[in-house]
C-alpha cells in the first residue's frame, strides 16, 4: 500500500459542524499575519491585481471542490488566477512560480491542510497547498471547500 491507499474510514465520524474548526488550533502560522511578497520574476502586478497561477495537481475527489474555490477567489477585482491542470501528484511536489495545489494521505499531522511556502531573499518563489486526506477523505464538501479556500488565500 502507498501512503495515498492507507487511507482511515471514519476519521470525522463524530465531528460536527461546531467542531470542525478545532482541527485548526495547531495551525503554527496561525494568528501571525506576515506578509511576504511574490517574487516579481513570477509573478506581474498591475491595473488587474495579482495574477497568479495554480497548477491542479489534485485527484478526480477534489475537483468539483477546486473549480467552486477558484470560482469563489475570481470574484475578487484584485486577483487574477490563471489555472493549469498538471498529473495528480500525491508528493506535491513545489514548482516555482505556481501555487501547487494537491492532496494525499499526509497521515495524523495535527493539520487538516496546509500551504508551504518556498522563497528566497524574502521574496515567495512557490507554495503548495496539501489537502490532509487522513481528516479530510470523508469530510462533506462544504468543509473540504473551507479548508481549500483558506489555504489557496496563504498563497497569495
Amino acid at each position: 500500500l502507498s501512503l495515498h491507499d492507507a487511507l482511515p474510514i471514519d476519521v470525522l465520524d463524530g465531528l460536527d459542524d461546531d467542531g470542525f474548526g478545532d482541527l485548526l488550533e495547531d495551525d503554527p502560522t496561525l494568528q501571525k499575519n506576515i506578509v511576504v511578497p511574490w517574487d516579481n520574476d513570477y509573478v506581474q502586478r498591475d491595473d488587474g491585481g495579482l495574477h497568479l497561477t495554480l497548477q491542479n495537481a489534485l485527484d478526480g475527489t477534489w475537483q468539483s471542490v477546486f473549480e467552486v474555490v477558484v470560482a469563489d477567489w475570481q470574484e475578487s477585482d484584485a486577483l487574477q488566477l490563471t489555472i493549469e491542470r498538471v498529473a495528480v501528484d500525491y508528493n506535491c511536489n513545489a514548482v516555482d512560480g505556481v501555487v501547487v495545489v494537491c492532496n494525499a494521505n499526509f497521515g495524523d499531522t495535527g493539520w487538516v491542510g496546509i500551504n508551504e511556502r518556498f522563497g528566497r531573499k524574502g521574496h515567495v518563489r512557490s507554495t503548495v497547498v496539501k489537502m490532509n486526506e487522513y481528516y479530510l477523505r470523508n469530510a462533506n464538501s462544504d468543509h473540504r471547500r473551507y479548508i481549500m479556500c483558506h489555504e489557496i488565500g496563504h498563497g497569495e
